[in-house]
């Protein structure tokens, strides 16, 4: 008996082709897949399977009886991972120097073959460095992209409400990886930063843009910024008040107005030039007798891509995303924006790395499978995306 898998080192992105051959005909197995992340906490993963009468199994075309996940799903085992303990957490399964998932076949309790596969979350010769405000002026690590010999595009990377880079830490590599040098930059919740999502200025990120702009590889008229969430807002603020320095953003779960502190009783989120930036207390898409709150997004000299989920039980990120278009469109933005509009996905599609399970409490979509597809459909539109900038 043989577990098969094509590019079983390969990145993160890319789906695998597994099978099973030597079973006998309709025999019953579990498959099972396994990791431990680097805070050494336990995944797991299972499905149960009837070999065709070619006495195999296909992950590609065979769907489970009963296990984590229920359809077709060649990837299926590894986004449905949960932690053992039950307990749902960040999860953080995409070690820098690969990440190891055991592949085992029983049968009522008898293993009858594993496979290891390893999972990249770099490719060769990536290169890395950490940022500290006392040196750099800001808190990030930097993923210079393995060939710098032709500028290119370069992207600021940053989350939403969390504050710090733990949420970058796939996807900054990754985007390096495929030629996309990117700085992962933290806001708040970092030492030597503000504790809070309150008073941000926007001058903070500028310094980063900056930084990134000088450095080997990156063309600096091709930036984008890239925010998740409540950093969408500042995306989105960044292209609308600094467009000579951004030329392209990525809204992922998209906020179009600037909201309230967190807590709200601490303010405004933003500031520029030492001012605060006008805001709303609530999530919401109008801005009745608010309109100053709007973020002015025809101000943008670059296309805006974004992502939704229509079950975002955190905000209302599609009818908010809608809002941008229709100002987009109604100012004649001259650019190709994109809007990718999931209904059934919820705010988990802005971690957007495909093939990653969703651990966190409010991230999932209507169906424990939607974010995985919403993800798998996104990740190669946004590269087009990039590739365009």
């Amino acid at each position: 008996m043989v577990i098969r898998v094509d590019h079983p080192a390969a990145l993160v992105d890319v789906p695998l082709h597994i099978t099973v051959t030597g079973l006998e005909p309709q025999e019953h197995v579990i498959v099972q897949a396994e990791t431990t992340d680097a805070t050494g906490k336990d995944f797991r993963s299972t499905a149960s399977f009837a070999a065709g009468d070619d006495g195999g199994i296909d992950l590609a075309r065979d769907a489970p009886s009963s296990g984590s996940y229920s359809r077709v799903d060649p990837m299926g085992l590894f986004w449905s991972m949960a932690p053992v303990d039950g307990a749902p957490s960040y999860v953080d399964l995409l070690q820098q120097d690969g990440q190891p998932v055991t592949l085992t076949v029983s049968d009522q309790g008898q293993t009858l073959t594993r496979r290891t596969v390893i999972r990249r979350p770099v490719s060769p010769g990536l290169t890395s460095r950490q940022l500290r405000p006392k040196h750099a002026g800001f808190y990030g690590a930097y993923y210079a992209a393995p060939d710098v010999s032709s500028p290119g595009p370069a992207v600021l990377l940053f989350g939403g409400s969390e504050g710090g880079i733990a949420l970058t830490h796939a996807t900054a590599p990754l985007l390096a990886s495929y030629g996309y040098p990117t700085l992962a930059l933290a806001y708040f919740n970092e030492p030597g930063l503000p504790h809070t999502l309150s008073r941000i200025p926007l001058e903070s990120f500028v310094r980063a843009l900056r930084w990134l702009s000088r450095q080997p590889g990156v063309d600096p008229r091709r930036l984008v910024a890239w925010g998740v969430s409540r950093g969408s807002e500042a995306a989105l603020l960044l292209g609308a008040h600094f467009p000579a320095l951004v030329h392209g953003v990525v809204a992922l779960d998209p906020i179009n107005v600037a909201v309230c502190a967190i807590p709200c009783s601490a303010g405004p989120a933003w500031t520029l030039g030492g001012k605060p930036l006008p805001y709303l207390p609530f999530f919401g898409p109008g801005a009745v007798g608010h309109p100053a709150a709007v973020i002015p997004v025809e101000r943008i000299r670059g296309s805006v891509f974004m992502a939704c989920g229509g079950h975002d039980d955190i905000a209302p990120s599609c009818p908010m995303g809608r809002a941008i278009e229709r100002r987009l469109e109604a100012h004649h933005h001259q650019y190709r924006d994109v809007l990718a509009d999931y209904p059934k996905a919820g705010h988990g599609i802005g971690l957007l790395v495909p093939y990653d399970p969703d651990q966190v409490s409010g991230l999932e979509g209507a169906t424990p499978d939607a974010n995985a597809r919403a993800r798998e459909t996104a990740w190669p539109k946004l590269l087009g995306f990039l590739a365009r900038v």
